[in-house]
């Protein structure tokens, strides 16, 4: 009698791998600093991560780049973007 086995079973490296939703977003640069994909920084403010590249591209938001040149966000740019979305709710 065959047994049918998960996809997680079948494969042991990925029963180590951490679910998505277990891994915390976020890296910390080598100053200390915590940054942000596009997407987790789109996850955290609640809107769509094609919303996020139309602030970048309209100039209504400024990401910092890190070393491959991809836009990164910190706590404090996250910040102040909720900032801004509110006085534009007021």
């Amino acid at each position: 009698m065959e047994k049918n086995y998960k996809k997680s079973e079948m494969n042991p490296v990925r029963s180590r791998m951490p679910e998505a939703s277990d891994r915390r977003p976020g890296r910390l640069t080598s100053n200390g600093m915590k940054t942000y994909t596009m997407t987790e920084t789109a996850k955290i403010l609640g809107v769509h991560r094609q919303t996020m590249i139309h602030w970048v591209r309209k100039g209504w938001i400024k990401p910092k780049r890190d070393y491959r040149n991809w836009p990164v966000f910190t706590d404090e740019c996250i910040k102040k973007i909720k900032e801004w979305r509110e006085t534009l709710r007021d």
